[in-house]
């Protein structure tokens, strides 16, 4: 092989690790999903009929990069949806934005995640009483 074609091969290479995660900007960002939900019977776990809380802040603090945070407010629906970076999460909610009154009745009260490149992490759900 000549030297051109061995320049070439690197070069080419290179581009594909380029695009296929190592840095590129064509990969989708991690994502955690979950449901705050009013858990009007108190078990811990969401059921028909439980609505979802909306307007609840919900955060993510980054494990690997001191002072990384990414925040979400849960929709009409108590769904939110957390874009990350790669790397160990501690997901919580902001119980300063519940309805008054309201306390954790599911287990966990977060959840660590570690999360990679076009990964989505659902079900991340947290449940509370009046």
């Amino acid at each position: 092989m000549n030297s051109r074609r061995i320049g070439l091969i690197v070069a080419l290479a290179i581009g594909v690790g380029l695009l296929v995660g190592c840095g590129g900007s064509k990969a989708d960002p991690p994502i955690a999903t979950g449901i705050i939900y009013e858990d009007t019977n108190g078990n811990g776990m969401r059921e028909e009929g439980e609505p979802g809380l909306g307007g609840v802040r919900v955060v993510g603090v980054s494990d690997n990069q001191a002072g990384l945070m990414q925040e979400a407010v849960t929709n009409e629906f108590g769904v939110y949806r957390l874009e990350l970076t790669l790397g160990g999460y501690d997901i919580s909610v902001d119980e300063t934005t519940l309805p008054a009154g309201y306390t954790l009745s599911s287990d966990p009260g977060n959840y660590k995640l570690n999360v990679a490149v076009g990964r989505v992490a659902e079900g991340n759900d947290f449940g509370f009483q009046p």
